[in-house]
């Protein structure tokens, strides 16, 4: 008993010696060691509370350079709270190396993997039988080319060093991305992949939406008087058109705004659903209480009913966000599918009638 208590005390430690000696025969990750080498605290908060291998996000010297131009102090002066929830969401629960991310379905559909984080400012998605995503913790959307090309986000690689080549695209917290070097190094606990800025941590549904410049839609969820309860869900997923044609956002008369509620509430499900577990004809029910039908073609592209998702998986505190290229059209037309005017032609007049 006293033997296995040692180990149990041990293995921790032993997890971070393996850890640090991995990433110190990477030159570029040459700050990432001195951090937790000087700070012995963050590497036991990046190595915990799973038994499951782990995948380190590992930060590059460019990542901490990144930070200090961009915040004017080094990383290593924030808040330690605020470093140990950063660091804890560079780590993902599950095993990830450039074959698993670019065969099968993933290379199709990206990755949305369950990380470290579970800090309620910034991880309040919900029940987990709400999600799609068994995951306790805060995700990322970790996509490929083929992934990112089909969803609206691209890959590059901005990395220099050691085993350098073209990896993925690492989708964060406030619309973000970072480039992820897929060198595939390994240790006790797992593996490690090198990502040339630091995560932005999530934040609410609205101001997600406004960081990815979707300024028609923040102006219409505040004109319904309606942020604060998007902000508010405990997971919620939100369909967000790109454009909004025929409507009048800043309305004061209150018919319209009731309609305009309508039309906003039958572009969010509830729970955070994510496409990477889409099947073709799988339906979910709207907040305005329609139904909303999910088409995966071919090759990959995901439409809510005639809307497509030019940009997918954007993660917020409470939940995720689709963005769409129009406003989701919810009439039971069928030849309304992929006709630009559907909103304009057929669904105002839905809206006007109160049948949302």
């Amino acid at each position: 008993m006293q033997l296995l208590l040692l180990l149990a005390l041990l293995s921790p430690l032993t997890h971070s010696q393996s850890f640090i000696e991995a990433i110190s025969a990477y030159p570029q990750l040459s700050n990432f060691t001195a951090l937790l080498l000087n700070d012995t605290s963050l590497t036991a908060s990046l190595l915990n509370t799973t038994s499951h291998n782990q995948t380190i996000l590992a930060p590059s010297n460019t990542a901490f350079l990144q930070y200090q131009t961009l915040t004017g102090q080094s990383i290593e002066a924030v808040d330690p709270n605020l470093l140990i929830n950063t660091l804890q969401y560079h780590t993902l629960n599950a095993t990830l190396n450039s074959q698993s991310l670019k065969s099968g379905a993933t290379a199709q559909k990206g990755a949305v993997v369950g990380t470290q984080l579970i800090d309620t400012r910034y991880n309040r998605k919900g029940k987990l039988d709400e999600s799609n995503i068994g995951s306790p913790g805060q995700v990322v959307y970790i996509t490929t080319a083929g992934a990112a090309g089909k969803l609206g986000r691209g890959v590059e690689s901005g990395l220099s060093g050691r085993q350098l080549r073209v990896g993925a695209t690492v989708n964060a917290g406030a619309g973000t991305s970072t480039n992820m070097d897929l060198v595939d190094g390994t240790w006790d606990g797992g593996t490690f992949q090198i990502v040339d800025s630091f995560l932005t941590l999530p934040i609410n549904c609205t101001t997600t939406i406004a960081s990815v410049n979707l300024t028609n839609l923040t102006t219409a969820v505040s004109n319904v008087g309606k942020t604060d309860k998007w902000n508010s869900y405990q997971g919620i997923t939100c369909l967000a058109p790109s454009t909004f044609i025929g409507t009048d956002l800043s309305t004061t008369n209150p018919d319209k705004i009731h309609t305009l509620s309508n039309l906003l509430g039958a572009h969010i499900i509830d729970g955070p659903q994510y496409t990477t577990t889409f099947q073709d004809g799988q339906t979910f029910i709207s907040g305005a209480n329609t139904t909303i039908k999910v088409t995966v073609d071919q090759v990959g592209l995901v439409w809510f009913n005639d809307a497509r998702v030019v940009r997918a998986n954007v993660v917020t505190n409470n939940g995720v966000i689709h963005v769409l290229d129009k406003v989701r059209c919810f009439c039971s037309f069928p030849w309304a599918r992929g006709f630009s005017l559907c909103y304009l032609l057929v669904c105002a007049d839905c809206c006007a009638a109160g049948s949302v």
